[in-house]
């Protein structure tokens, strides 16, 4: 850049404007007065005092710049769209995939090992009604006044039989953890005393029964309430003197391995009314199996 300045520089002009003439000068001639350029068969003359330039070759020279210039750009712009052409034709894009997608088989369900914590307890739930029929050893308890052999009509005794008790119930579903049903049951009883008559009691119940049967819990619990009739003998007498009974009975079913057969134990407690003109209680205890119809 320096050596261009020292070419185109005349001492004693003020000239603010350096021409750079790359490779198209044939010829420069300085002398201490005019400074002669032959540019193009054009002459660029530098007149002393003036302190400018006049050029037409210089004009031309940046004109001719510009165009390169331009020239230049659309050529890359032309080469770098068809380098995006060939790229895209040679990599065209992947295919959109399948709708809908296949059938893909499912994935196996693990076999995970059985929980030895808890036992395999059946699932009590249902969606329609099922019977179950029931057989218990039975002890009954009748207690009262003049109950009892030696017991005098004032006085209040007791007397104690065994037997059995045998029935069935049929439960509904609820969709729920209670769940409700009805039943029936016989209750017979009779053992031998000091007298020839013995201690009897005969009777049959129906009523209400409750359970939790919709829990999911290890045992079954359930409650019902019955009514009917019961007759005894006091322990005194051939003969059984019938009477209005209800009684409330308290238990529990257990799962023996399978939803069809359970274990049963049973406390009930109760009354026998209009009897001598007097209540009497009669309480039973109770256990056996059950067997679910279902």
């Amino acid at each position: 850049m320096n050596e261009v300045r020292d070419l185109f520089y005349v001492p004693g002009l003020a000239i603010g404007t350096f021409v750079r003439v790359a490779d198209i000068y044939r010829e420069i001639s300085v002398s201490t007065r005019t400074c002669i350029s032959l540019c193009m068969g054009r002459e660029i003359c530098c007149t002393r005092g003036q302190g400018t330039m006049q050029s037409n070759c210089t004009d031309r020279i940046n004109r001719f710049q510009r165009l390169l210039t331009r020239c230049a750009c659309i050529l890359s712009l032309c080469l770098l769209g068809g380098a995006l052409s060939a790229a895209a034709q040679a990599y065209p894009p992947y295919p959109p995939p399948n709708y809908p997608p296949p059938n893909y088989p499912s994935a196996p369900q693990p076999n995970y090992p059985p929980d030895q914590r808890r036992g395999p307890y059946p699932n009590y739930r249902h969606a329609v009604p099922y019977p179950s029929f029931y057989g218990m050893f039975s002890l009954g308890h009748y207690s009262g006044l003049g109950v009892g052999v030696g017991t005098a009509p004032n006085q209040s005794g007791g007397m104690t039989a065994l037997g059995g008790t045998f029935g069935g119930y049929v439960s509904y579903p609820t969709y729920s953890p209670i769940g409700i049903g009805v039943d029936a049951r016989l209750i017979v009883e009779n053992s031998a005393n000091s007298t020839q008559y013995g201690n009897k009691i005969l009777g049959g119940l129906v009523g209400l029964r409750l359970d939790g049967s919709g829990a999911h819990l290890p045992i079954d619990p359930y409650f019902q309430f019955e009514i009917g009739g019961v007759g005894t003998n006091n322990g005194t007498q051939t003969n059984r003197t019938g009477s209005f009974a209800y009684q409330a009975q308290f238990g529990a079913d257990f799962p023996l391995g399978s939803p069809q057969l359970s274990a049963r134990m049973e406390y009930g407690t109760g009354q026998l009314t209009s009897i001598g003109n007097a209540n009497h209680t009669l309480q039973t205890f109770s256990f056996g199996l059950v067997l679910h119809v279902r």
